[in-house]
């Protein structure tokens, strides 16, 4: 796409309609792939709740490993050594 940025600038530039929508239907796509993020998060600590109630310790830890890097790949808040201070406590 990076190729064709300035054909892509200079067509929406032209029709403000056009890029008006395509800017909503942008939005909306993201809004939409945040929340299947929320969602896929909540199901993962409703696992780790479930596992950790029933006394199932080693489904909790892998939840909990699971919810971790699902975190760190999807939510810019953790930084580089964190990850790597989880991972060598997991090993």
């Amino acid at each position: 796409m990076q190729e064709y940025r300035a054909e892509v600038q200079f067509i929406l530039s032209a029709d403000k309609q056009l890029a008006t929508e395509i800017e909503f239907d942008l939005k909306r796509f993201e809004r939409e792939q945040e929340e299947l993020k929320v969602q896929e998060v909540l199901v993962l600590v409703k696992s780790c709740f479930e596992h950790f109630s029933a006394g199932r310790m080693a489904s909790f830890k892998t939840d909990v490993s699971k919810l971790f890097f699902f975190s760190l790949k999807h939510f810019d808040h953790f930084s580089h050594d964190r990850i790597e201070t989880h991972r060598n406590s997991i090993h």
